[in-house]
């Protein structure tokens, strides 16, 4: 008997990158956005009944990120992406396939759902696990007392073949290490931490990339940079992380702030030939070199 086909998507848990192109093909539906934006189209045309997507959002801009995911759920053959991105996972699918130490679950639902299910079920297996390790000891502890007795030998043996019986309830380990992150509270700065005033910025000394910019930055402030990619979102973020310098106009910034910068390719902040080691100990170098120019200064003014 043929099987009903189903109409909804379903997900798979664990991710994978998507390759990145540049295409310079445009279309209504989708913006110009790289890969996912023509490639998707093509690969889940309607006459596949199956699509395989790796959806890796954070190489997609925010309109190209919400035409991808309204694409998803709107794709009416059966489809299983790959994805980390939890909004994603919760608005596209109607399962998730759990993958973990070679093993497939399935679970009804998006990936809220998932979570809420996969907790409850490690919860009872937790606490199935322990009522059967309390019975453990229970039957052991009466088998060495009395099993050595002779009016009680018959009842002892019974439960050692008993605790023989008793199959070892598996908690599944935790897949992931928890990793506790610890930021030190910078020292309070007055207003403003940065001002720009008419600046310009770029790359070439004769082509700015941005210019004109007008913009203050204060200690309470929590800022969202967004913008279709190559509008230079990372320019601007090098030139307030002092990596890039002004072509025009003023950058203020106050004499005690410092700027950390997280690029999105990182690899771009190393260096190609340096170790590990090298890479740390150069950091710590210059650590200290401020550090010490920190201690000659104050012992400067110490001694006027």
């Amino acid at each position: 008997m043929p099987m009903a086909r189903r109409r909804g998507p379903r997900a798979f848990l664990p991710a994978s990158g998507l390759t990145k192109r540049r295409s310079t093909a445009r279309s209504t539906r989708s913006p110009a956005v790289g890969a996912c934006a023509w490639r998707l189209p093509r690969c889940c045309s309607p006459s596949l009944t199956c699509c395989c997507s790796t959806s890796r959002q954070n190489h997609l801009d925010l309109e190209a990120a919400l035409w991808l995911e309204s694409f998803l759920k709107s794709y009416r053959a059966s489809l299983i992406v790959v994805s980390h991105e939890r909004d994603l996972l919760n608005s596209v699918p109607d399962h998730i396939l759990h993958l973990n130490r070679g093993r497939l679950s399935l679970y009804p639902g998006n990936y809220d759902a998932f979570a809420k299910l996969r907790a409850e079920r490690e919860a009872q297996t937790e606490a199935a696990r322990a009522a059967q390790e309390a019975k453990a000891k229970k039957l052991q502890a009466y088998v060495d007392r009395w099993r050595y007795k002779a009016h009680t030998a018959r009842q002892a043996q019974s439960r050692l073949k008993a605790l023989a019986k008793l199959q070892p309830v598996v908690v599944a380990s935790a897949e992931e290490a928890s990793v506790v992150f610890d930021f030190p509270s910078p020292k309070e700065l007055r207003p403003p931490l940065i001002v720009l005033d008419d600046a310009a910025v770029g790359y070439a000394a004769d082509r700015a990339v941005l210019s004109r910019l007008n913009l203050r930055i204060d200690p309470d402030d929590r800022i969202a940079l967004v913008g279709r990619n190559g509008n230079g979102k990372t320019t601007l973020a090098r030139l307030l992380a002092g990596q890039l310098k002004l072509m025009g106009g003023a950058l203020i910034g106050s004499g005690k702030l410092r700027v950390g910068y997280f690029a999105q390719h990182q690899i771009e902040e190393l260096v190609p030939d340096e170790t590990p080691l090298q890479h740390m100990e150069r950091l710590l170098a210059g650590r200290e070199a401020r550090r010490g120019a920190r201690s000659a200064r104050a012992l400067r003014i110490f001694r006027r």
